[in-house]
């Protein structure tokens, strides 16, 4: 499961690398699950899909329903105290590991992060301390961290803050 999957651009890479894996993408604005959809047909990936689904409310689906959880630059847009509940949902629905790919400071005293203007046109967005709340979420989970030396994505703190976080799920 991707979490705000937008046009389903990852499913590319996925499909190609893990032909045989089943993929399912949220993304809270129809316009983009209707677009990655399409595309997902014209590419002939017949076994992956995007729905039209709230990160912050994922009761639909039952616990441990996915193998990986997974979010590329998604969490960033989400709002202040939201992230706590998007990441218990995400925690909640994999069964094997949680994978991110998000804009990371080292910050244990202030983890819910600073939100900043949006650079461009985009949005503003929040840096946060994934590692601090990840361990208040799931204190003896496994927690890896790897900062992206050469990202690219220019675009707001990604040079200095692009993190790939891997928590094992037991």
């Amino acid at each position: 499961l991707e979490i705000g999957s937008g046009l389903a651009e990852n499913f590319h890479i996925l499909h190609r690398l893990l032909p045989a894996v089943q993929l399912m993408g949220i993304e809270h604005d129809a316009t983009c699950v209707e677009a990655a959809n399409k595309r997902l047909m014209e590419y002939g990936i017949t076994r992956a899909v995007t729905q039209l689904a709230d990160a912050r409310s994922l009761g639909r689906f039952p616990d441990k329903s996915f193998d990986i959880v997974i979010s590329c630059a998604s969490l960033l847009y989400i709002e202040g105290d939201d992230i706590n509940m998007v990441l218990a949902e995400m925690l909640r629905l994999a069964k094997c590991a949680v994978v991110m790919l998000e804009q990371n400071i080292d910050c244990p005293e202030n983890p819910e992060g600073v939100k900043l203007p949006g650079v461009h046109e985009t949005p503003d967005y929040w840096i946060r301390d994934y590692n601090a709340l990840l361990a208040l979420l799931v204190p003896h989970a496994r927690i890896q961290s790897m900062l992206i030396p050469h990202p690219i994505w220019v675009t707001e703190k990604w040079g200095e803050c692009a993190t790939l976080i891997v928590v094992e799920i037991d």
